[in-house]
């Protein structure tokens, strides 16, 4: 059991939370977010990647940062795409989400929900495939998720080879 003044404490917490907001920006083809709030807090922006409105939302590796407070903050030169969301971590916990498709002149953004994020890692070339939380190699890839049941690795390893992927 909590004392209670971690109850108030949390409460605190909660309506600190409440009174803040997120707002994501593109800048021409660089996506930046700013984290307004009455006092500075102690949390992190993790960029995730959200396939279906409301559903889960997979972090992207290696792109978490700490929340900087007042004004606009870079997000590791993400591009705009309209399954892009970003969350605020803190304590744990999801404090705030904002997604790119949620807002008023996401139709101006390129791609399209159903399309794939294939990540590359460190710089090697192989590419996996984000989908239900796991990232699976392409090597090892038959989409059995929803969108392209049965989209075979070479088929979408031509796609990259041929430029007809856009980064994010």
């Amino acid at each position: 059991h909590s004392s209670p003044g971690a109850a108030a404490d949390a409460e605190a917490w909660e309506r600190l939370w409440a009174q803040s907001q997120l707002v994501l920006h593109v800048e021409g083809r660089e996506l930046t977010c700013s984290l307004s709030a009455p006092c500075d807090l102690l949390a992190e922006l993790v960029p995730c990647w959200q396939p279906v409105p409301s559903g889960p939302c997979q972090p992207l590796p290696g792109l978490q940062q700490p929340a900087r407070g007042q004004g606009p903050q870079e997000l590791g030169g993400l591009r705009p795409h309209p399954n892009l969301c970003v969350q605020v971590w803190s304590s744990g916990q999801v404090r705030l989400t904002q997604c790119l498709r949620d807002r008023e002149y996401c139709w101006a953004l390129p791609g399209r929900p159903d399309d794939l994020l294939l990540l590359e890692h460190g710089g090697n070339t192989s590419l996996c495939a984000l989908e239900r939380g796991a990232c699976t190699p392409l090597a090892s890839f038959t989409s059995v998720g929803a969108g392209h049941p049965g989209l075979l690795e070479q088929d979408l390893r031509q796609d990259v080879a041929e430029g007809q992927c856009q980064q994010v």
